[in-house]
């Protein structure tokens, strides 16, 4: 604890130490920065709702998580007390829900949730 604690201290105390050797008149990428926070408060406006790309990834992503759906399954025949392969089963069904959601909403994009919210 007293590692991270002194850790942390210098840390934030460094950053904090920082501002005393700042000057804004000086800084010479203060327009960019200006720009940055400008570019940063913009809200971002989608040009198409659910284009192709979208359906890929959701796709994919679907197949990922399905995939690691069937890791959680094969674990519950790790010798474990029951309470163990529950639990590596209740993780399971999660992840097959979140996967077979993601691949559904590849194949019909009106069912994505926040579609046009």
């Amino acid at each position: 604890m007293a590692t991270i604690g002194n850790h942390l201290v210098s840390t934030a105390g460094f950053f904090v130490l920082t501002q005393l050797f700042y000057s804004s008149d000086k800084d010479a990428y203060r327009e960019d920065t200006d720009s940055f926070f400008e570019d940063l408060n913009r809200p971002v406006v989608s040009e198409s709702d659910f284009d192709d790309a979208d359906r890929q990834q959701y796709e994919k992503l679907g197949n990922m998580v399905l995939a690691m759906a069937g890791g959680m399954l094969v674990m519950t025949l790790i010798p474990n007390p029951l309470s163990g392969r529950l639990i590596f089963a209740t993780c399971a069904a999660a992840l097959l829900i979140i996967g077979f959601s993601l691949k559904r909403g590849a194949k019909s994009p009106d069912r994505v949730l926040n579609q046009g919210t």
